[in-house]
């Protein structure tokens, strides 16, 4: 009886761990889609027709998506062992950038950017040069002058990813 209880407890600590993760990155994703909604960057990143930056419009990245839809995923670099998130954001009636989705990472992204633990509350702080050079060291993709010209929407970013990041953003990854 005590094997096979060894057994049990074995598998149980060996499959929850994935498991427990993905939901800790899902919670985090959806924290972070509400936030995106309820801060600034839905009006700043909108069509220009509505007096945005007109970034909801490009049609650029790593997979193109149609005008009006842009596609972020995005994780932890040094935490491999966390699926990455991605959020939909996508143009309303009125012009404005809203998330719509948030879920698990399964490969379509117009952007993609992996910082560092640590770097997500620097960058909090702080976003300029030296963060785009660590983002795009640490493999970011999509269109680069697009990113630099919405570049002080990207501080606003990570000011929601900290402030709802919870136990996501601990300096150990879940396992």
């Amino acid at each position: 009886m005590k094997f096979s209880a060894s057994i049990l407890i074995s598998f149980s600590i060996l499959f929850a761990g994935p498991i427990f993760a993905q939901d800790q990155v899902i919670n985090f994703a959806n924290k972070l889609c509400s936030a995106w909604n309820a801060s600034s960057l839905p009006a700043k990143l909108a069509a220009e027709s509505a007096g945005g930056s007109g970034w909801i419009d490009v049609v650029t990245g790593v997979q193109p998506a149609p005008a009006g839809t842009q596609i972020l995923a995005s994780g932890r670099y040094d935490c491999n062992v966390q699926p990455e998130y991605a959020l939909t954001i996508q143009k309303d009636q009125s012009g404005k950038a809203m998330c719509v989705k948030a879920e698990i990472f399964k490969g379509s992204r117009t952007w993609k950017f992996l910082p560092k633990t640590s770097e997500y509350n620097a960058f909090a702080k702080s976003f300029g040069m030296g963060a785009f050079y660590s983002l795009w060291s640490n493999g970011m993709e999509g269109n680069k002058g697009t990113a630099w010209s919405n570049s002080e929407h990207f501080q606003t970013f990570f000011q929601l990813a900290v402030q709802n990041g919870g136990e996501y953003l601990k300096p150990n990854c879940a396992k």
